[in-house]
């Protein structure tokens, strides 16, 4: 399963020189357009649910269809699949009466520092964060782990953290609570 924790920060630029002082592995920068979809009569509460998402690489022009479920504010199972025909595939959700709720538009910097995986995002009327992200079965270990790692870097994580993800915090700016048709 992937354990991530989100955290605000006030500059990325400090930040990736830390990360590159503690070895991290600069992997590549990517510019992501992300639109969420809301199920027919499956909700997408604050707390937990479904909900479809149809990514775009702006750099690459690569399209993802995702499927998530939220078990945890910071714990999802995930299906994805590579789509070839992006047109195509925005008519299929439309057929399926798959309704678009929100737009997240995102410049990624990617790193690798042993077992985790961190990203600096740049999103587009939210502002800028960290997320630290490990593959792991053990729940509470990872998450101490994360912790521990922000400690690292200087970030009161447990202070600044956000445990909803990017499209939660969307919908808070458009003061919608949960989507459902």
């Amino acid at each position: 399963m992937e354990i991530e924790i989100k955290v605000k920060i006030n500059d990325r630029k400090i930040i990736r020189k830390k990360l590159l002082a503690l070895s991290a592995i600069f992997q590549g920068k990517t510019h992501q357009v992300d639109t969420y979809f809301s199920l027919y009569k499956r909700p997408y509460t604050k707390k937990r649910g479904s909900i479809v998402r149809l990514r775009r690489n702006v750099d690459t022009k690569k399209v993802i269809l995702a499927f998530h479920t939220d078990k945890r504010y910071s714990e999802t199972d995930e299906c994805e699949i590579e789509v070839s025909d992006l047109k195509e595939t925005q008519r299929m959700l439309k057929l399926m009466k798959a309704r678009p709720e929100a737009v997240v538009d995102k410049v990624r910097q990617h790193f690798k520092l042993g077992r985790f995986l961190i990203v600096l995002d740049k999103v587009k009327g939210l502002g800028d964060y960290i997320e630290v992200e490990l593959e792991s079965k053990n729940y509470q270990d990872s998450i101490k782990k994360i912790l521990d790692f922000y400690k690292k870097l200087g970030i009161d994580a447990k202070s600044n953290i956000r445990y909803p993800g990017y499209l939660q915090l969307t919908l808070a700016k458009k003061n919608k609570k949960y989507i459902c048709f």
